[in-house]
């Protein structure tokens, strides 16, 4: 099987959004007019985390535009944050005949392997992005499903040890430094497999201790309301870790509002606390340069949804082209994290979602 990687093409140095316009055509090594509207309108059925959801918005938005340009349709199906919905209504869009390809943002990553494989063995084009649909998803390297026709996921095991890597480092002269983790879902085999990742690196620290383990959902509201109820109970907290970029900014309400500063570095004491983000958002890359954040681990949903939906229309009109199988690092021009650093390196990328 034959498996494209445009990792070097995007660390060459294009701009993410240009990326993403480009890749059809650059990665196939196909003339300008493979892009074109071939006159065949390939409908998409997109199946997203769910409608409350910024990042999940702003992939599907990406992918109705890029659709859209190559004369193709995008339709959007709300899953609720919820593997059962999501499996129904994946069956749903491939019983109706509607539509040519799937793209999936999976809510189960094995659940969903039934379906695809129904899909695919009807000849409906599927595309998995940010995780990938299999048995294992932390295995990006290779297709989790045989004969998927996109796969651009994120190793949210790496993550998990990157971001706890990030914590370990700012908790570095402080004993006891005090962590406050707080994820979305412990329902969620995503959140599960990063917040087991995080624990096992801040276990290998002894001067720090882990005082809570929250999951609100990512309502920032929710997390506000723990983040106070933390302090009270632990005035010298040092750092927050997240899998989410809201939940940062719902802790620095908490922060602040107890008079304690919210910046990128952690005190001795709690004077200053830190927030370690997840997903790049836009507002996240802000905090970042304006040195509230530490970092952020760095996602790309705008890229990948439109990267997606470019390459389901193109194998729906040419069946000889090659699956699409790469990662979300791979096509990140600044890697794994936004880092002050990270980010003044490469000032094209502002974050390609909102919180």
């Amino acid at each position: 099987m034959s498996i494209i990687n445009p990792s070097a093409r995007y660390r060459a140095g294009l701009a993410i959004g240009a990326a993403a316009l480009l890749l059809s055509g650059v990665v196939t090594g196909c003339g300008a007019a493979q892009g074109a509207d071939d006159g065949t309108q390939v409908k998409i059925a997109f199946l997203g985390y769910s409608a409350a959801n910024g990042y999940t918005k702003n992939s599907y938005e990406a992918a109705k535009s890029a659709a859209e340009k190559l004369g193709g349709k995008v339709t959007f199906f709300d899953g609720k944050f919820d593997g059962a919905t999501q499996l129904a209504q994946a069956r749903d869009a491939i019983a109706s005949g509607q539509y040519q390809a799937l793209e999936i943002l999976p809510n189960n990553s094995a659940q969903m392997v039934p379906v695809v494989q129904e899909a695919l063995a009807k000849g409906i084009k599927v595309a998995a992005i940010d995780y990938l649909i299999g048995t294992d998803p932390t295995a990006v390297d290779r297709p989790g499903v045989e004969g998927i026709t996109v796969q651009i996921a994120d190793n949210m095991a790496e993550g998990g040890k990157a971001q706890g890597e990030q914590a370990a480092a700012l908790c570095q002269g402080i004993s006891p430094c005090k962590v406050m983790i707080e994820i979305g879902s412990k329902s969620s085999e995503f959140d599960v497999i990063k917040l087991t990742e995080i624990k096992k690196v801040l276990a290998q620290n002894p001067n720090i201790q882990i005082v809570t383990e929250a999951a609100d959902g990512f309502e920032e509201a929710k997390v506000e309301r723990t983040t106070r109820d933390v302090l009270q109970a632990n005035p010298d907290l040092n750092l927050i870790v997240t899998t989410g970029d809201q939940n940062c900014f719902g802790a620095e309400r908490a922060v602040k509002s107890a008079g304690k500063e919210f910046a990128a570095q952690t005190q001795p004491g709690g004077g200053k606390i830190a927030c370690l983000g997840w997903g790049g958002s836009r507002d996240g890359v802000q905090e970042i340069l304006a040195g509230n954040w530490p970092s952020s681990i760095a996602l790309i949903p705008e890229t990948f949804g439109a990267a997606a939906a470019e390459h389901l229309i193109k194998s729906v009109r040419d069946p000889q082209t090659p699956p699409l199988i790469t990662t979300q690092t791979a096509m990140s021009p600044i890697g794994r994290i936004a880092t002050a650093e990270s980010l003044a390196a490469h000032p094209e990328y502002l974050g390609e979602w909102d919180k």
